[in-house]
Order: C-alpha cells, then structure tokens, then sequence
C-alpha cells in the first residue's frame, strides 16, 4: 500500500485531462449544435423522416 503521506503523480494528471475532456465534450456539442441550426438542408430533413414532397411535408420541415 501506499503511505499516507505520499501522493500518486497520476491523480493530477487524470485530474487535467478529465478537465480537457470536459471542455473538448464542450466544443463539439457547440460544433454540432451550430451545424443544425446554421445548415438544415429541406432536401435531407424529408430524406430522414421518409416524407413526400408536399405542402404538408414543407410546413413540417
């Protein structure tokens, strides 16, 4: 075991890169966030829900 005053260089280091993560987790649901709202293509959205060209279709995307 380990002695109580000593500590594990691995604790700080998990400690940064948890943090890292944190933030990368961040950005790229921000990144995936602004790609829905700045490029929704009609064409792909009837494309993934199965509907037919019509007025219905177009009011709901």
């Amino acid at each position: 075991m380990s002695r109580p005053g000593s500590s594990s260089a691995a604790l700080p280091i998990a400690y940064v890169v948890l943090r890292l993560l944190i933030v990368c987790n961040w950005l790229m649901g921000a990144a995936i966030l602004a790609l829905l709202v700045v490029i929704p293509n009609e064409q792909w959205i009837m494309a993934a829900f199965k509907l037919s060209p019509s007025p219905e279709a177009e009011r709901l995307v």
